[in-house]
């Protein structure tokens, strides 16, 4: 049954991401105006990963101490600056700062997650999470198609277009959306912010110490292809800015027929673990076609199966660690694992940058395609990792 108490987080999440998405497909052809380098570019996208990286676990325990609703509007307020900045920029040295401030505060789609785990079962609760990220999808689908369309009125027009998104998207968190902490959780959860995160939970088990480091490799083959997809685009089959943004449409279509329906139906049929297992299997086809592929057809009919196994490895995995964690510990511990996918957001980029410079266009697909059938090889052998019992396997 659907729960309409994650309505309000749904909805701040979609304008969320369709600011985001207003400037995506744009960043590689917009440093480039400054005479920026690919190599350049790569560290565009990097400094936004390593700011994430850096200040999610603080934002996940803020949101633990002080509530959901606050963490929400000091990132928002952090979007609105890096995006006005961005779009103002006159400079190289601006672009890096808007991205780099849009990095320190872009932790909403952790706190979001946390928010979810607040005010539903856990039994609602994978669903809940591909409802997040149909949201997610729906934004992506919006966003760059709208910014490629903005973009006609000069390249600084979606940045600019997302900095308004963002303030807006601020007044409405203000006004609309209710704190999901309880009183004994504040109680549970109320001490200092620390800027290094706790992470002696996930050390101590092995059980959380796999489930972090698989999300994490899996998470980093992902975001290569993600990283490389617009210069990908563009040198093997000429795109240009408005078309790499229709095609970030198309993957997010994709994105919300997955999260948004799919994953649902295969929760009521199948269990999580092999829920894991297929999208892994279908992860590692997908990359390598993706690598290989010589047409624009076949890179289309490629993506859908690339979506459909990233969007449903992404739910499963974060609703069991979710289920693996105290109730006093999810934000914090979703806020950790969202800084292992930003931490591969920093050396995924510079990464697939330079296997493509050097060793072709095909390299990062088939580096990434090696990655996820490690996974595979890992996930078949040690079956107690996908298995949902909360506190299970400490050394």
């Amino acid at each position: 049954m659907f729960n309409k108490r994650i309505i309000p987080i749904l909805i701040v999440i979609f304008v969320d991401i369709v600011g985001f998405g207003f400037i995506l497909p744009l960043l590689p052809f917009y440093a480039e105006i400054f005479g920026a380098s690919a190599t350049t570019i790569g560290f565009l996208f990097a400094s936004y990963a390593l700011a994430q990286f850096l200040a999610v676990p603080i934002f996940g325990k803020i949101s633990d101490t002080y509530g959901r609703k606050l963490a929400l509007m000091i990132s928002t307020v952090g979007d609105f600056i890096g995006f006005l900045m961005f779009g103002l920029a006159n400079s190289i040295f601006m672009l890096f700062a808007g991205r780099i401030i849009s990095g320190m505060t872009g932790s909403n789609y952790a706190v979001a997650q946390a928010y979810i785990s607040d005010v539903t079962k856990e039994e609602e609760r994978s669903k809940s999470f591909g409802l997040l990220g149909a949201t997610f999808g729906l934004g992506f689908i919006v966003g760059p198609f709208l910014g490629g369309v903005l973009s006609i009125w000069g390249i600084a027009t979606p940045a600019l277009v997302a900095a308004g998104v963002s303030f807006l998207n601020l007044i409405a968190i203000y006004l609309f959306l209710p704190e999901s902490l309880n009183k004994r959780t504040k109680t549970l959860t109320e001490k200092s912010i620390s800027i290094i995160p706790d992470i002696r939970p996930i050390l101590q088990s092995r059980k959380l110490t796999a489930l972090f480091s698989i999300d994490a490799v899996f998470g980093f083959a992902f975001i290569i292809f993600q990283a490389t997809f617009s210069l990908y685009s563009q040198y093997r089959f000429g795109l240009s800015a408005q078309a790499i943004g229709y095609m970030f449409a198309y993957i997010g279509v994709l994105i919300v027929f997955v999260q948004g329906y799919l994953v649902g139906k295969l929760l009521n049929i199948f269990p999580e673990r092999s829920l894991v297992l297929a999208s892994t299997v279908l992860m590692s086809f997908s990359l390598m076609g993706w690598a290989l592929t010589q047409n624009i057809f076949m890179l289309l009919l490629i993506l859908i199966p690339l979506s459909l196994s990233g969007g449903i490895y992404e739910i499963v995995i974060s609703s069991i660690i979710s289920k693996s964690i105290d109730k006093d510990k999810v934000g914090e511990m979703l806020g950790i694992s969202s800084s292992l996918d930003t931490f591969s957001r920093i050396i995924a980029p510079i990464l697939g940058g330079f296997l493509f410079q050097f060793f072709g266009t095909s390299a990062p697909g088939i580096f990434a395609t090696l990655l996820t059938l490690g996974i595979l090889i890992f996930i078949i052998k040690v079956r107690w990792v996908t298995e949902c019992k909360k506190g299970y396997g400490y050394f």
